[in-house]
């Protein structure tokens, strides 16, 4: 090589593992100013032990991967999983869809994760034809997807495919909540926690909810959530409580019968019409329900009473 080769740096112990940091990746959500969300090689392994050695598959899994190498979408599975696992994965620069489409077919790729407007636009344009028929599981993440959606997506993948949604971010390095690959749902779900995560939810004022179907904030700790952001004690203070769980700013509830997790909005985006708090993808979900619209975006405005608001649609139409 160009510039010379040289070894990795190894350890071999749990200690220099929590302490040694792997990656930081900026966040900011809708909490304000970006944060340096820090990574431990520790966080990483956990992260791929609990979310795939759990549930071994019965084939060699074979992904692409289109998103940016600094989404935490990516790392883990780009450079622990794919190591570590054996597992074959395609790396584009970019994500094109035709190229995608084609890179899934070419190589027959069994597994996708894709956040929402990529499987939006792999629904709404009509170019999939049988390019994702190789696809066994499906999974969508980084945002909230409507079931409509969920369910057009799994139509265009192999018969009896399994498609489903998982929570993560960067702070918990990557995923959080998720169903087994064998699973299947199309409510909207996120599944279950991973192994070792604690969740609880809390109301406005932090006091723990504890009944099912209840909306709050959810907040998580365990061994794939970040110690802290890197040296912003004030955004670690604000985010953290006493008893080290992470406040994720997502509003979320548990299902009573499934036991399975719901997220309904980031809780700075709830908009409240006329007293009753509405989550915008919710409205949005509906809107792409119909066959014409390709995407849609519905937002709050200031009505002539300055405390009250309405929703605002805006639809991109097929062939418009």
């Amino acid at each position: 090589m160009k510039h010379g080769e040289e070894d990795w740096v190894r350890f071999d112990n749990e200690e220099t593992s929590r302490k040694t940091t792997a990656a930081r990746l900026f966040s900011s959500g809708t909490t304000g100013p970006p944060k340096a969300a820090a990574l431990f090689h520790f966080n990483l392994v956990a992260q791929h032990v609990l979310a795939y050695e759990q549930a071994p598959r019965p084939y060699t899994i074979r992904r692409i991967l289109a998103l940016s190498m600094f989404h935490v979408a990516c790392i883990p599975v780009a450079h622990t999983t794919t190591l570590k696992g054996g597992h074959v994965s395609v790396v584009m620069r970019r994500f094109e869809l035709t190229l995608y489409l084609n890179n899934a077919e070419k190589y027959q790729i069994n597994e996708i994760m894709v956040v929402p407007p990529i499987a939006i636009a792999i629904i709404m344009f009509g170019v999939a034809g049988d390019k994702l028929r190789s696809i066994k599981h499906a999974g969508v993440g980084a945002a909230p997807m409507g079931k409509e959606s969920q369910e057009k997506l799994k139509q265009l993948c192999a018969p009896g495919a399994t498609l489903t949604q998982a929570f993560g971010m960067a702070v918990t390095c990557c995923i959080c909540a998720q169903f087994w690959f064998w699973e299947d749902d199309t409510t909207g779900s996120v599944g279950r926690m991973l192994p070792n995560i604690d969740a609880k939810i809390i109301d406005d004022d932090g006091n723990d909810i504890t009944a099912y179907g209840i909306r709050g904030e959810l907040c998580v700790r365990g061994p794939t959530i970040i110690a802290g952001y890197f040296e912003n004690e004030t955004a670690n203070r604000l985010f953290f409580d006493s008893d080290n769980f992470f406040k994720t700013g997502d509003i979320v509830y548990c299902d009573s019968k499934t036991k399975t997790w719901y997220i309904v909005d980031r809780k700075k985006e709830l908009l409240e019409v006329r007293g009753f708090q509405v989550a915008p993808p919710e409205i949005e979900s509906v809107l792409l329900s119909h066959p014409l619209i390709v995407d849609a975006a519905v937002i709050g405005v200031k009505g002539s009473d300055a405390d009250a608001q309405s929703l605002r649609g805006k639809e991109t139409w097929r062939g418009k």
